[in-house]
């Protein structure tokens, strides 16, 4: 789908060529080409397909290009949420207590916290307070 009638600016550093992740050693950035990276939230699972085409300011469109190879998003299960048990309060202090999730990829714990009300409503728009390693091998051995 097309994400804006409003040329990008090709001059905007951020659409700059530059080196990736999967490029081969050596690889020369070439100057005049632009790049644009996309973010995907991973909730979906399908195949996604990219074309560009060029806009000038009078939304004069080239022909799009060919489509660009798939970039395909796996099926992710996300791990379930903990289940608390315990949350006692002290001297400027909190100690929680979960039950231990049983999934066998499992890696860690995190705990999220702020004080403010309305940041409590996004994990993303609080702070990372602790992060709690789950020891490997047997997720029925876990406390």
């Amino acid at each position: 789908m097309q994400i804006t009638t409003t040329p990008l600016d090709a001059d905007d550093p951020a659409f700059a060529n530059r080196v990736g992740p999967d490029n081969p050693p050596g690889f020369a950035v070439e100057l005049t080409l632009r790049c644009y990276v996309d973010s995907l939230d991973g909730r979906g699972t399908n195949r996604y397909f990219y074309r560009a085409a060029s806009v000038d300011g009078a939304h004069n469109r080239s022909s799009a290009s060919l489509s660009g190879p798939p970039i395909w998003l796996p099926n992710v299960v996300p791990p379930r949420a903990p289940v608390l048990t315990k949350a006692e309060g002290g001297e400027r202090e909190v100690r929680l207590a979960w039950a231990s999730n049983r999934e066998a990829d499992l890696t860690s714990y995190r705990v999220y916290g702020t004080d403010d009300s309305v940041a409590a409503r996004d994990r993303r728009s609080m702070s990372l307070l602790a992060t709690v390693v789950v020891p490997a091998g047997d997720p029925g051995n876990r406390p």
